[in-house]
């Protein structure tokens, strides 16, 4: 098959939930079918200077480069407050590019293309231009990868007043929410199949907008990259969170964390580390590294850095959506997770099995220290975890489900 992958950025580095997912479907993609990236590449980020690992694993590689300079951060302020008046959800006003319908038109125009993959929800705006182009043959199906259910993650987002504390920010959220779902159904009847990363994803889109046609292909993780490592329990034992750091729902459960939990664990282990690890961490999270119990290293270049360590993966999540990549990198890495529910939904986890699950302060403060002390337990939720990863997370299994997808749409 002939696939076009269209995403608001450069996978690469990926070094967040989205461009992990990104970037590995792509690359196990393009190991049975000739893929196209066309993308947005961020310059302030040096997102232009990455062109070169994508075309690795792409027939071809078009980039549209977006500058995010003084001038562009005033423009966006200004454009941001006039679209508080708009039907239009502010993400997506935010991504529409003349110059990138200008490349899909002609990429389209050049004709072939079995699939049009749009990576995520907001970048459906760009599928009345795959509906209008004028193909030599047949017309590409088009798929969006629903990495998270945008609506319902706002409305998510503007409930938790710890995560927003402020009315107004509370608000905005449930009205962007509101405004993100009215726009996905008008977009609905355009698109050939949604992909969501959980069953409890598609169900609750499903609810909202009923007809879609949704399929699940989970976030996964390369079992053969992400191993466990020998020898690391004789290391002092230590806690670990890891995800970008400039998403909300990771922001505040680094710093409920930090606040509510780890607090009561160095009662009991005055030595214990906490690792708060991943880009973009706002100063509230820097702070915390007054705490000489408290790391913030910030950037993690690979992930194996922090895994090969005697750690246990804490998510205490509260707020989120889509499902949590970090888990099963842990899992397959033989990395012990405890979580909330929250953290580990959409995931086909037991507790006890594959995982420790606590909903409150003090409950997920035992849970950590249930795995620090009872050995068995800790072994056979790391082999449990690493078994789990392996029977249905490993994205050559979750690429062979796209395909599927694939196959039985454009039959």
């Amino acid at each position: 098959m002939k696939i076009l992958v269209v995403s608001p950025n450069l996978p690469y580095p990926a070094d967040d939930g989205g461009r992990i997912r990104i970037f590995n479907l792509i690359k196990f993609l393009s190991t049975r079918h000739e893929v196209t990236l066309l993308c947005f590449a961020w310059e302030h980020t040096g997102e232009t200077g990455n062109i070169a690992e994508m075309e690795r694993h792409c027939s071809r590689v078009v980039a549209v480069p977006r500058k995010f300079n003084l001038t562009a951060k005033i423009s966006t302020r200004l454009r941001h407050l006039l679209n508080f008046f708009s039907p239009v959800p502010w993400m997506v006003k935010f991504l529409e590019s003349g110059e990138m319908k200008k490349k899909l038109k002609e990429l389209l125009e050049k004709g072939g293309f079995d699939i049009v993959q749009l990576e995520y929800g907001y970048m459906a705006l760009y599928a009345d231009v795959v509906r209008k182009a004028v193909v030599p043959g047949k017309k590409p199906a088009i798929v969006v990868d629903e990495h998270n259910v945008e609506w319902a993650l706002k409305f998510r987002i503007s409930g938790n007043r710890s995560a927003g504390s402020r009315a107004l920010e509370r608000f905005y959220q449930w009205y962007e929410g509101a405004r993100f779902l009215a726009w996905e159904k008008k977009k609905a009847p355009l698109i050939d199949s949604h992909l969501f990363v959980s069953a409890a994803d598609a169900k609750i889109q499903e609810e909202k907008i009923p007809g879609i046609k949704a399929a699940t292909a989970p976030n996964g993780v390369d079992t053969q990259y992400l191993t466990p490592s020998p020898g690391k329990m004789n290391e002092a034992p230590g806690l670990l969170f890891l995800g970008n750091m400039a998403w909300l729902p990771n922001e505040d459960a680094a710093l409920y964390f930090a606040g509510d939990i780890f607090p009561e664990i160095k009662k009991k282990y005055p030595e214990m580390v906490f690792y708060i690890a991943g880009k973009g961490s706002s100063p509230a999270v820097k702070k915390l590294s007054e705490d000489r119990n408290i790391k913030v290293p910030g950037y993690v270049g690979d992930v194996r850095e922090y895994y090969g360590k005697n750690v246990i993966l804490v998510v205490p999540m509260r707020i989120g959506g889509g499902t949590r990549l970090k888990i099963v990198e842990a899992m397959s890495s033989g990395v012990p997770v405890v979580s909330t529910s929250v953290g580990c939904e959409g995931l086909a986890v037991k507790h006890g099995e594959n995982i420790l699950i606590a909903d409150t302060p003090g409950a997920f403060a035992l849970a950590v220290f249930e795995m620090i002390e009872n050995a068995r337990l800790r072994e056979d939720i790391c082999s449990g975890g690493r078994m789990l990863a392996q029977e249905l997370y490993d994205w050559r299994s979750v690429v062979k489900t796209i395909e599927k997808v694939y196959s039985a749409i454009l039959r």
